[in-house]
């Protein structure tokens, strides 16, 4: 899917173009894609971290766009959104798989916990900004549904 080449683009230019993080999350949303295929595509992408998710780096690039996912979908499907922020159609018609993706993030944070403590990362994919949002994100779920 568009979605995978979008995450592989960003990562192949990060050393020589600023593109924020979640980048193709959002685009993906704004062009109407359903949030649940992203979800998927991304979920594929980690779970088989096929080259470059198998990397440092990549895997937190790759976390960091799922946790901005998440958070947009879980914000549009409770009627939370930002100003100017990716509209997701239908979100209200449509139910967020919370158990799946509270599972979700647990392996997610498992796999953030077993990079070594100087994982690269940068400013906007700090592993450790990423595994404290993802957490915030898990808990939120979990009061919520």
């Amino acid at each position: 899917m568009l979605t995978d080449e979008l995450e592989r683009y960003a990562f192949s230019v990060r050393e020589r173009q600023r593109i924020p993080a979640g980048w193709a999350v959002r685009t993906m949303l704004t062009v109407g894609a359903p949030p649940e295929i992203i979800y998927d595509v991304l979920e594929s992408a980690f779970q088989t971290k096929r080259e470059p998710w198998h990397t440092h780096a990549g895997l937190v690039q790759l976390l960091s766009s799922l946790s901005t996912l998440i958070r947009l979908w879980l914000d549009e499907t409770l009627g939370v959104t930002e100003a100017g922020g990716p509209r997701i159609a239908n979100a209200l018609d449509r139910d967020f798989p919370a158990a799946r993706v509270e599972t979700g993030i647990s392996a997610y944070l498992a796999a953030l916990a077993s990079l070594p403590r100087h994982a690269a990362g940068t400013a906007e994919r700090d592993p450790e900004a990423v595994a404290t949002e993802l957490k915030q994100l898990q808990e939120r779920i979990r009061r919520t549904f």
